[in-house]
């Protein structure tokens, strides 16, 4: 299968709250060894709890490795300290750290800062957050609004491309953009796909935008994202492209589309 059908969407758990049940946030600390985390996982079965999410970490260079969950019990009399010894007896595991819901509420207080690539931070914001902030701005502001959260956009595409560039390289980062939008599906901001290229024009469709998935609009509303496509293309070009919104979903099209034209444009 590959990874353009989807395989649903990549969940991360940072509460859970139900009144009516018990939760527990187990970080499991093994050894970084070929089958510790096949046995550590038959102990958790053995536990008598249901795995709900997590994450597992391990690097090459590091003599341990992590895998963090959350869970709920399967029947009576689970606790804390049985889950905890039961993991315990693996012989990969190192340590064990259980916290319990209260009331209800459990929320991830071992995991601080987060990251999204091995050494770079990142944070966690609602698109129904961000949609309230842009929303603002543009009431505040009208147009100028606009032109703010499109260079908001802009300033972030350019600098996301400018990191690429100095990872791989300008040749590889423009041979390989059409893959390369796939990381906006993996950081959340939508299904973004190259669907004309050439030397001087280029054609972005945009899917499940945060901006405009399930909105409603009477104009062209991805101001942010229209930005983020152009700064994505300027990183390897000349000048301030172009970037212009001819379809979006906020209007009742099934996706947004943008055209990029990278030659320079009065005011640029």
């Amino acid at each position: 299968m590959t990874g353009e059908e989807g395989l649903g969407p990549k969940d991360v758990i940072a509460v859970l709250y139900d009144p009516g049940k018990t939760f527990f946030h187990v970080v499991v600390t093994m050894k970084n060894e070929p089958g510790a985390l096949a046995d550590v996982a038959k102990k958790v079965s053995s536990a008598g709890i249901n795995v709900l999410g997590g994450f597992t970490r391990a690097s090459p260079q590091e003599p341990t490795g992590v895998w963090s969950f959350f869970a709920e019990p399967q029947g009576e009399g689970q606790d804390s300290e049985k889950v905890r010894r039961a993991i315990e007896s693996s012989k990969y595991c190192e340590r064990v750290d259980v916290n319990t819901s209260r009331s209800g509420l459990l929320v991830d207080s071992y995991h601080f800062p987060i990251r999204y690539n091995p050494g770079e931070r990142a944070v966690m914001i609602s698109p129904a957050t961000l949609r309230l902030i842009f929303d603002r701005l543009i009431s505040w502001f009208g147009t100028g609004g606009e032109a703010i959260v499109y260079e908001m956009g802009r300033t972030a595409g350019l600098y996301g491309g400018q990191r690429m560039i100095s990872l791989m390289g300008m040749e590889a980062y423009g041979a390989l953009r059409a893959e390369m939008v796939g990381i906006y599906a993996a950081v959340g901001w939508g299904k973004v796909t190259l669907v004309e290229e050439g030397e001087d024009r280029e054609v972005y469709r945009v899917s499940g935008s945060f901006e405009c998935a399930g909105v409603e609009s009477a104009k062209p509303k991805a101001q942010f994202m229209r930005g983020a496509i152009a700064g994505f293309v300027q990183a390897r070009k000349e000048g301030v492209p172009k970037c212009v919104e001819t379809k979006c979903e906020a209007m009742g099209e099934s996706f947004c589309e943008f055209v990029v034209e990278s030659k320079r444009h009065a005011g640029s």
